[in-house]
This record gives structure tokens, C-alpha cells and sequence, in this order.
């Protein structure tokens, strides 16, 4: 068996037991809110003889942009619970590197650059 078979055999296995192992966590976590109970929003705490549980209930909110626009007039400004975030997007720069790397150049001076995690991959080949 060659080092890339063996090592790719140890990482497979080790995937496999930490999704079951995440399986049984689940499980158990899902028993224990059963117990303590959750708020929709919020902590909620119980102790047992040797240890303190408590979980945290939250929500998602997500704004719906055209609804929005059609109502905002109807609330005062500094009432807006909305904000515009302003970020990189990635397939225009690529495209910009790629058409214009003098333009590209100017970009990068207001970008920052770092490698992310490498991925790895592993496929048993039958």
C-alpha cells in the first residue's frame, strides 16, 4: 500500500467516525434542550447534581431588500435597522485582472491577500 493510499485510508476513516461521533452529539445535545428547554430568544440555565446546562435560543432575520424599499419611506431615517456592507466581489476582480492588469494593479493596493486552509480531497478509487 502506497503513503498516499495509507494516509487517505487513516483520513477516511476519520471522517467517517467524526460525522458519527457528530451524530451521537446531536442526539444528545437535542435530549438535553428536551430537558432544559429553550427560549426562542435567550439563555435559559438548570443544574443538575454535577454540572450546569444552559441553551441559548436565537433567530435568523433576513430582510427582504424590496419590501423593504417600498416601505422605508414610511419610517424615519435614523429608525432604519438596515446598513449596506461593502465587499470584494471576487469574480469581478478576476474578470478585471484579467482585462485590464494595469486597472487590476490599482485595485490590489486596497485588497489583502491570504492564503486560506487547503483542502483536501480523497476519492477511493474502485
Amino acid at each position: 500500500m502506497s503513503s498516499i493510499d495509507e494516509k487517505a485510508r487513516i483520513l477516511q476513516n476519520l471522517h467517517f467516525e467524526k460525522d458519527a461521533i457528530g451524530d451521537v452529539i446531536n442526539k444528545i445535545e437535542q435530549e438535553l434542550i428536551a430537558l432544559v428547554g429553550v427560549k426562542s430568544e435567550g439563555r435559559t440555565k438548570m443544574r443538575g447534581d454535577s454540572y450546569s446546562v444552559m441553551t441559548t435560543g436565537k433567530l435568523t432575520r433576513k430582510l427582504d431588500v424590496s419590501i423593504w424599499e417600498s416601505i422605508k419611506g414610511q419610517i424615519p431615517e435614523e429608525m432604519h435597522p438596515v446598513r449596506t456592507k461593502v465587499e470584494l466581489d471576487l469574480s469581478k476582480l478576476r474578470k478585471v485582472e484579467e482585462l485590464s492588469p494595469a486597472t487590476y494593479q490599482t485595485i490590489t493596493r486596497a485588497v489583502t491577500e491570504k492564503p486560506a486552509k487547503v483542502s483536501v480531497k480523497i476519492e477511493e478509487l474502485l
